[in-house]
């Protein structure tokens, strides 16, 4: 079906036609404007189309979708982690996590003395993926709220030990120069190798016996990710 819509006015006013096009797939809608416009030279000018073309959405097959919405989700609070489809995955992360903290002797538990106040803690939760986007590993780390440590209290001042894009050029320089080998290592937990010069108490983790952090908290002797 082919309708056609012309209006035609006189004197210096445009002229203005549609034309509309139904098909079983798409509708077109061609509009034409053009007039008595006229260059210097007295040339009316090119008449301009504008196609109009109504596209239907692309709707993804459901499998497609689903996978979107399920695949690879970071929980965001331990709940979450123990009731997911991967809960032993994230309950493994976390013993793996806490034995690192207790080789480390992170903490001592100890009764919380008058006056003292124990920080909170969080479980963070990430999922670590190849070059080609495979899961490599669901590692679970142990953040404590440093938000609510209080200054002069149980922290000072506060830094970040890093090297420096300047400094690390230079040493790359100097490996080709000289021809050096270049390794890289992955410390793991390197953060927990700082001792504590404050004294600040944590609440125990998920995790740990229950009989042992009974009315008990954890002084902590090394740094621990999200204190200040």
């Amino acid at each position: 079906m082919v309708e056609a819509n012309v209006q035609d006015k006189s004197g210096s006013e445009d002229s203005r036609s549609t034309t509309t096009v139904d098909s079983e797939d798409h509708d077109i809608q061609l509009v034409e404007e053009g007039g008595s416009h006229q260059n210097q030279a007295g040339e009316d000018t090119q008449v301009r189309r504008y196609p109009l073309r109504k596209r239907t959405p692309r709707v993804f097959p459901d499998h497609v979708m689903y996978s979107a919405v399920q695949c690879d989700q970071e929980p965001e609070d331990i709940e979450q982690a123990l009731k997911c489809a991967d809960s032993d995955k994230w309950i493994e992360a976390i013993n793996e996590e806490l034995d690192a903290l207790k080789s480390n002797k992170a903490w001592d538990l100890v009764n919380l003395p008058p006056g003292e106040k124990a920080v909170g803690n969080k479980w963070v939760f990430k999922i670590k993926h190849d070059s080609e986007g495979k899961i490599t590993k669901h590692k679970a780390r142990l953040v404590a709220k440093g938000f609510t440590q209080t200054y002069g209290f149980n922290y000072t001042e506060t830094f970040s030990p890093v090297v420096r894009y300047s400094t690390l050029r230079l040493l790359l320089s100097l490996a080709i120069q000289l021809d050096w080998k270049i390794d890289h290592w992955d410390i793991v937990t390197a953060f927990l190798h700082g001792p504590l010069k404050e004294n600040v108490y944590m609440v125990p983790p998920y995790g740990l016996n229950a009989t042992d952090v009974k009315g008990k908290v954890c002084k902590l002797r090394t740094g621990l990710y999200g204190l200040k």
